[in-house]
């Protein structure tokens, strides 16, 4: 609410900043993984990280709805980096048990964040205004870089690196999409996504 009144935006213009964030989150899904494996999983990293900093306080001193809708997708297109280049470094470094465990650990974060954000968000919000969660944001995925940036190595060889050329991505996302066993996955994935997204857009309400 204080956003929309902030920026003289209706509601239905507040929750499409999450719309533009999540529409930017899906797209690079299909990129971050591809890049990585092009170019080394650290240069990736680091550089969204860089990103989602600067996007982030683009958003705390936004001046209008519209160029909060497109911070947010720039946070989104640097957000799912994150999510996609974790898995391939846990990939490059781990196989079998151990593997498991760890991609278990990362998605129990996953699965915690969204129930302590609101939180923690209700609380800046009440405090110091809207604005303070984007410097929140900031200030967290600045110390992210930092530490990624001192102490993240490169996991990803040279000689396993993969093409970027397009006949070659064709061929290998078709050959994914084609796959019965990974859309299936996919289905459901959408399905448990599609609930928590409901439940971050209704936990304020409910707070």
């Amino acid at each position: 609410h204080d956003i929309g009144e902030s920026l003289h935006a209706s509601p239905l213009e507040v929750q499409q900043t999450l719309t533009a964030y999540l529409f930017m989150f899906s797209l690079m899904s299909l990129w971050h993984g591809a890049i990585s494996d092009a170019i080394g999983r650290r240069v990736v990293i680091v550089a969204s990280l860089a990103v989602f900093v600067l996007a982030s306080v683009g958003c705390a001193f936004a001046d209008s709805i519209q160029h909060l809708w497109l911070l947010r997708g720039l946070q989104g297109f640097a957000a799912c980096a994150g999510v996609v280049v974790s898995r391939a470094i846990v990939r490059d470094l781990f196989q079998g048990p151990a593997a498991q465990r760890l991609m278990s650990h990362i998605t129990m974060m996953f699965a915690i964040a969204p129930a302590i954000a609101p939180v923690i968000g209700g609380y800046l919000q009440t405090f110091f205004g809207w604005r303070s969660a984007f410097v929140f944001l900031a200030l967290m995925s600045g110390v992210l870089l930092f530490a990624c940036w001192r102490g993240l190595p490169e996991t990803l060889p040279v000689d396993r690196r993969q093409s970027l050329h397009p006949a070659y991505l064709a061929r290998s996302y078709f050959k994914v999409l084609t796959s019965p066993v990974f859309l299936a996955a996919s289905v459901a994935m959408a399905f448990n996504f599609a609930g928590l997204f409901i439940y971050i857009m209704s936990a304020p309400e409910f707070l």
